[in-house]
């Protein structure tokens, strides 16, 4: 009886990690890690100092927000991404 509970416990405590886990690496951390993928795609792509690239970042940010109200910060990082690889070609 005593080892049938330890193991019960043992189980719970292993359950609660694998959540914790899975908690912590949800669509928020994933939707942050995207983010960072288009910032340093827009940095690349921009081929200016961070700052600069950054700056430039932030105002074209700005006037898609104007443009295109009530969307994700990921859907205007990608929308500028898309926008500065199409008027590279």
């Amino acid at each position: 009886m005593k080892a049938l509970l330890i193991v019960a416990v043992v189980l719970v405590a292993v359950a609660l990690v694998v959540w914790w886990q899975r908690a912590r690496s949800g669509p928020r951390r994933k939707a942050k890690k995207r983010e960072d993928v288009l910032v340093r795609k827009w940095r690349r792509l921009c081929q200016m100092p961070p700052a600069q690239a950054d700056a430039a970042l932030s105002r074209t940010l700005t006037m898609l927000e104007q443009r295109h109200p009530g969307r994700t910060r990921s859907w205007y990082l990608a929308k500028a991404v898309q926008d500065l690889e199409r008027s590279k070609r």
